[in-house]
């Protein structure tokens, strides 16, 4: 049997669900009505903006919370951290979406990337490159 994650205790026992309470079929109501509403209350390009949106604050947060929760050998016990490649991998995610959000917070504010980092993806570079 499967025991718990601290490595000792009780062998842990799946809750049984009970498909007839209101808990759940008011889930499943849910789970049915939210999205059909939302063709109301939104238009289509409105609920693509805040799914990218989401999706671009989601990423970096689980990145931070992925290195804090995972690299604490007292929160997970020791031996199960993060290994020096995943951790390296979720600080290059980080890195990547800090930048890629400040060259959109500077384009949004009419500064273009080459006075950002001069020399660094302008039409000048990309066409003594090709």
């Amino acid at each position: 049997a499967e025991s718990d994650v601290s490595g000792g205790g009780a062998p842990l026992v799946p809750a049984a669900i009970d498909t007839r309470g209101w808990v759940y079929r008011g889930h499943l109501a849910a789970l049915a009505v939210l999205p059909i509403s939302g063709l109301v209350w939104f238009n289509f390009a409105t609920a693509m903006k805040v799914n990218g949106i989401v999706g671009a604050v989601f990423i970096p947060l689980l990145a931070i919370a992925l290195l804090y929760l995972c690299g604490r050998a007292k929160l997970i016990g020791a031996g199960r951290q993060n290994s020096l490649l995943t951790n390296g991998l979720l600080i290059l995610t980080l890195l990547f979406f800090l930048v890629a959000g400040g060259w959109q917070i500077a384009e949004s504010l009419g500064i273009s990337r080459s006075a950002l980092a001069p020399g660094f993806c302008d039409n000048r570079t990309l066409a003594r490159a090709g």
